[in-house]
């Protein structure tokens, strides 16, 4: 048996046991289990527009503005009955986005 990582994203990596290459179907639905399990557990929980306006020290209204109609946009999950969601990593990866702009921007005055 051997150890590997299953990585989940850049900053997640879960040891997984890897069995023999002679592992029967059985030995394979129990990697997979694994696999789903390890996965399910780093799954992070949405967030709504008052959490981002709260993390980027904003108001609600920027917030709503800012998933469909102004720029910088930031990356929304629309659901069916109009609220909308965000990803905590889509919003910092948006946030350092915006950071780079704005100091190309700064340099090229």
């Amino acid at each position: 048996m051997s150890l590997a990582y299953l990585e989940i994203d850049r900053s997640h990596k879960v040891p997984i046991c890897f069995l023999n290459w002679n592992s029967t179907c059985t030995d394979l639905d129990a990697l997979l289990g694994q696999l789903i399990t390890a996965q399910s557990l780093l799954v992070k929980p949405l967030l709504a527009v008052a959490d981002v306006a709260e993390r980027l020290k904003v108001r609600k209204d920027w917030v709503w503005d800012h998933s469909s109609q102004r720029l910088p946009y930031l990356p929304a999950i629309r659901m069916s009955d109009g609220a909308l969601r965000y990803r905590a990593s889509q919003i910092e990866e948006s946030v350092l986005k915006q950071e780079r702009v704005s100091k190309i921007h700064i340099r090229s005055i």
